[in-house]
């Protein structure tokens, strides 16, 4: 799987991979980095699959690049991944032909997405009014959306509302909840 784009930030590091291998590839390939057995018989799209597996190879890559335990990652009641001997925080995203993962000594949360139109049909439910009417083309949304999305993993809690509790402006994004700041 080629590494399409690799980013380092002051607490973080994230990975964007291209999928151009077959399932049967990929879970060779997952083999290499875990003993975990990945459970795909609830998914019936092959291309559901396949990204679900590259996206633990994105983290399991990133878990490696950062001497870090893959098989060291659990899920918590909300399903957000942890380490469970780790200080660091560990995040996945996937969408068509991508997978991508982020491990941080901060909290933090990844989401990735196709650009489209069909964001225009949904931009009423997770926009605020301002960014609405701050927000024209068809990127400008799905910037929004994987900025509330990513927000939204790295919070790990259920409840919050995309369009009334997460605020996103410039290159910035905060979520409020009861008048009371998040992250």
């Amino acid at each position: 799987m080629p590494i399409s784009d690799s980013y380092a930030f002051q607490h973080s590091k994230a990975l964007v991979w291209q999928i151009e291998e077959s399932e049967r590839e990929l879970l060779t390939q997952f083999s290499k980095y875990s003993t975990e057995i990945l459970d795909l018989s609830n998914i019936k799209n092959y291309q559901q699959r396949i990204q679900k597996i590259a996206s633990r190879i994105a983290a399991a890559e990133l878990c490696l690049q950062n001497n870090l335990d893959y098989n060291d990652i659990a899920k918590n009641e909300f399903n957000k991944p942890y380490f469970r001997n780790s200080p660091h925080y560990i995040s996945i995203s996937h969408t068509l032909n991508y997978a991508s993962a982020v491990i941080s000594t901060k909290n933090a949360g990844v989401d990735i997405e196709q650009i489209s139109d069909k964001i225009h049909k949904i931009k009423h439910k997770f926009c605020s009014q301002v960014e609405l009417h701050s927000n024209h083309s068809s990127e400008d949304f799905i910037k929004v959306w994987c900025a509330k999305e990513a927000m939204y993993k790295a919070y790990g809690n259920k409840g919050l509302l995309f369009a009334a509790d997460m605020f996103v402006s410039q290159n910035e994004g905060i979520i409020l909840k009861n008048s009371q700041e998040i992250i």
